[in-house]
């Protein structure tokens, strides 16, 4: 529940593979669920990896390319996306985030207690799809204020209190109509011709 399923078997998701990669050169925007961790840190929802204030470059958690998981931790692989001989094609890597807002999206994570909705800022090396971008680079622009009932539940009462020490960047909409007019996605992205 609420928890992005890995893309398996072959660490593809319909919507966020292509044949080919793209480099954004300018901005796109697209929008995501994390999950807050009792640290007050906003994390993804598959690999738990802590997303920090400012620009958060991709790594590769593919087993097939030598990531590990290790007391808890995946361990990434390496050469990352972040070098030319990685093709991100065969694999789930870099930041995901959706170009639309559809019942396809609510699915990845929307009915967890612990998680919030963003808008990021994606940039780099990507494989863009007919949902989303997977991108080397990411920063978090926008959060949508948690609903009441969530901060009835003191594990995430006391995580969020901890969020600002660690984000000072982000701006705060009430709700996710108000975050998506000051930050509109980059729908005009989208690849309806993507292969995958």
């Amino acid at each position: 529940m609420g928890r992005e399923p890995s893309p398996r078997p072959e660490y593809k998701a319909a919507g966020f593979t292509d044949d080919h990669h793209t480099t954004l050169l300018g901005a796109a925007y697209g929008m995501r669920h994390f999950r807050l961790d009792q640290d007050g840190y906003l994390v993804g929802l598959t690999y738990r990896t802590r997303w920090v204030n400012g620009v958060n470059q991709a790594e590769c958690y593919n087993p097939r390319r030598g990531a590990v998981k290790a007391a808890g931790e995946y361990k990434p692989a390496t050469p990352g996306p972040e070098d030319r001989s990685h093709s991100m094609l065969e694999c789930g890597c870099g930041w995901w985030a959706y170009f639309g807002v559809g019942e396809e999206w609510n699915i990845y994570g929307s009915g967890d207690t612990m998680s919030m909705c963003g808008v990021v800022r994606m940039w780099g090396r990507s494989v863009i799809g007919t949902l989303g971008s997977r991108s080397l680079f990411a920063q978090i622009v926008a959060l949508v204020e948690p609903h009441a009932s969530q901060l009835r539940y003191p594990l995430f009462y006391n995580a969020f209190r901890r969020l600002p020490q660690h984000y000072s960047n982000i701006t705060w909409h009430a709700t996710r109509a108000d975050m998506l007019k000051a930050w509109p996605l980059s729908s005009h992205y989208r690849n309806p011709g993507a292969k995958g």
